[in-house]
């Protein structure tokens, strides 16, 4: 999941980037932020390439077998219960969005997604505050500071 994690991130830098810079000219931007989504993907439509024997046992690779239905005891019918994105609503929702042409920058869409967003922002914000003496210990004596 590294790698797609990391990519997500790199969207998002660069999204918030393009947000600012068109910002001028009156274009408004919004990235939809899914959770899981209520689909038949990973029950019929999923289509994964030769499995490295490497990958097996590790995480990356349970959670192929976890998409692919291979895992001994997940009935996968109950899984997809589990996944709480109804993608009808979250249509709406975004056509909602594009039609009114304001909104926010991010939209989170599902309450998985909603709270993976919040306890992330959380986090950081937490290892942000304590680091707040450091940051301010690095500052030149000569700054003004405007609070």
């Amino acid at each position: 999941m590294g790698l797609y994690c990391s990519s997500k991130w790199a969207v998002e830098g660069a999204f918030e980037a393009l947000a600012k810079e068109v910002a001028p000219f009156n274009i408004k931007t919004t990235m939809v932020e899914p959770g899981g989504i209520r689909t038949n993907f990973l029950t019929s439509n999923a289509v994964f390439g030769e499995r490295m024997d490497e990958y097996r046992d590790t995480e990356a690779g349970q959670f192929v077998s976890l998409m692919k239905g291979e895992l001994p005891g997940i009935d996968m019918s109950m899984f997809n219960q589990m996944v709480v994105g109804d993608p009808d609503k979250m249509a709406q929702q975004i056509i909602r969005r594009v039609d009114q042409g304001e909104g926010p920058l991010h939209m989170a869409l599902g309450s998985d997604a909603y709270e993976q967003i919040r306890a992330a922002l959380l986090d950081r914000l937490a290892a942000l505050e304590a680091q707040k003496e450091l940051a301010y210990s690095t500052d030149s004596g000569e700054v003004v500071k405007q609070f």
